[in-house]
């Protein structure tokens, strides 16, 4: 179907996992060095599809720094991908819970808000995200030309390569 060697060879990469695991600073990487065209949480997800659909219609490439939590909201973006004919690659940051409140609780540490605060925030987000959350599986991610998932622990070596995000061994390349 297409000859895709890495996640740098996609037309479109969807980004899924918790907030505040690394998603945004992983895509600020690969923006920099690849031509992309960014999507993020800041619209809805219908203008999202729509954008989507007109980006790749237009051939650029694109990335979804969403959370993407359904598989369902997933195989939108892999429908837009297949209709216009371009490659698509699945990039998950696996996190648990209690990672995802530590990170969301410092975030809204730096805006200010006070410590006893930002953890109940961060505890109502967290499990907001998680009671829908569904987590790829094999089923899904072989619809998709490549499959990378990144450890939250991993994150941090990641961040020296920016070879290792898009051209790296660690990726799962269907045939």
């Amino acid at each position: 179907m297409f000859k895709i060697s890495s996640l740098g060879d996609c037309d479109l990469i969807v980004f899924t996992g918790a907030p505040a695991s690394g998603k945004s600073r992983i895509c600020k990487i690969i923006q920099k060095q690849e031509n992309y065209t960014v999507l993020n949480s800041s619209i809805s997800e219908m203008q999202s599809n729509i954008t989507a659909f007109n980006v790749l219609h237009c051939n650029n490439r694109l990335i979804i720094d969403r959370c993407s939590p359904t598989i369902a909201v997933r195989a939108r973006y892999l429908a837009i991908a297949r209709r216009l004919n371009k490659s698509i690659g699945l990039l998950y940051v696996e996190t648990n819970k209690n990672q995802t409140i530590d990170s969301i609780t410092r975030d809204l540490y730096k805006t200010k808000i006070d410590a006893h605060e930002s953890s109940r925030q961060a505890k109502m987000i967290a499990n907001d995200f998680y009671d829908y959350f569904q987590k790829p599986n094999v089923d899904e991610y072989d619809k998709f030309d490549v499959y990378l998932q990144l450890d939250n622990c991993d994150i941090e070596e990641y961040f020296n390569s920016f070879d290792d995000i898009m051209y790296g061994p660690k990726q799962y390349v269907k045939d």
